[in-house]
């Protein structure tokens, strides 16, 4: 039982790492490396996974409706980084993906530990 909440919380801060640098390249990519350190300030270096609205606060406060390019660029780099197919779904918001990139990180590392 031990064994798997260690993979857990492991797996967790991996997906962690992989999100925030594809937050990281996304707005280097978009802002350049100037701009990239003030918005990576407001978001903190917490577990990004768990306070993703905070990230999309900052997104839509900082860029308005400009941010959902950025929020797309982050997802797609997601995705392929985890090796997972991108496809937009009617009425997911940003949030709903990060979430279900998550649960799809986690679950094939739990899979590959049995």
């Amino acid at each position: 039982m031990t064994a798997n909440i260690n993979v857990k919380s492991r797996s967790e801060k991996e997906f962690d790492k992989i999100l925030r640098c594809c937050i990281e390249s996304a707005l280097k990519e978009v802002l350049g490396e100037t701009a990239t350190p003030t918005i990576l300030c407001y978001i903190g270096s917490d577990s990004l996974s768990e306070r993703i609205e905070s990230l999309v606060d900052v997104l839509e406060r900082t860029f308005g409706s400009g941010a959902y390019i950025l929020e797309k660029l982050i997802l797609e780099k997601l995705y392929l980084k985890i090796g997972k197919a991108f496809e937009e779904e009617a009425g997911y918001k940003f949030s709903d993906y990060i979430k279900e990139a998550r649960n799809k990180w986690l679950t094939d590392r739990k899979i590959r530990c049995l």
